[in-house]
């Protein structure tokens, strides 16, 4: 029984009950929730670092082809021959320079033309160095054609392989003889001896080294 003036505490109902339990569980888990992040962030979970490297590799620079074929003692081969007779012969000289930057190997062709097509003989042979002013070669000498017919559709000379340099220059002579059985119809007729020559520069080297 109440007295006057007496308010005792009215009995809460279990669902008030329950909804404050739930009340102060949210507020708990988001208190955890934000002491847990905070300690991830701090262990850096939520960083990285980056870094990188390379290295640059020198120039690499491909190879150059090139060849002069230069009139050698005193500009002989492009001086002009007169009164030549059955049997008679010559010589002319040329070196074969490779202006590239890698070894070659090298060949070409002797081309009669004119009236003397077919009526010349030639050959080739190439000095280790510089033949003298009077043809001698002081050196090792190769034979680089034996005596072949020049014909306006050319002889093959293969010159072999050359270095780049002053070092890998080829020292050729050539000797041209006029047939023995060459006619009397051609007194008086004139013809051209030409030279040409080519290169190929080869790869497939291991270059590692280089």
């Amino acid at each position: 029984m109440r007295e006057n003036g007496d308010h005792a505490a009215e009995p809460r109902s279990a669902q008030a009950c329950a909804a404050s339990r739930l009340h102060r569980r949210r507020r708990l888990g988001v208190a955890a929730f934000l002491v847990g992040g905070v300690s991830l962030v701090s262990a850096g979970a939520f960083a990285s670092w980056t870094t990188t490297s390379q290295a640059t590799s020198g120039a690499v620079t491909a190879a150059m082809a090139a060849v002069d074929l230069i009139d050698a003692n005193s500009s002989t081969f492009t001086a002009p021959m007169s009164d030549v007779l059955p049997g008679d012969y010559w010589y002319r000289y040329v070196d074969l320079r490779n202006d590239g930057s890698a070894g070659s190997t090298y060949s070409g062709l002797i081309t009669a033309t004119g009236d003397l097509t077919g009526v010349l003989n030639a050959q080739a042979e190439r000095c280790s160095i510089a033949w003298t002013s009077n043809g001698q070669c002081l050196g090792t000498t190769t034979t680089l054609l034996a005596d072949t017919l020049a014909t306006d559709v050319g002889v093959t000379v293969n010159y072999g392989t050359i270095a780049p340099g002053t070092l890998g220059v080829a020292h050729v002579r050539f000797r041209f003889k006029m047939l023995d059985t060459a006619s009397q119809t051609l007194m008086g007729k004139t013809g051209t001896l030409a030279i040409s020559v080519s290169g190929m520069t080869t790869g497939g080297r291991d270059r590692t080294g280089s």
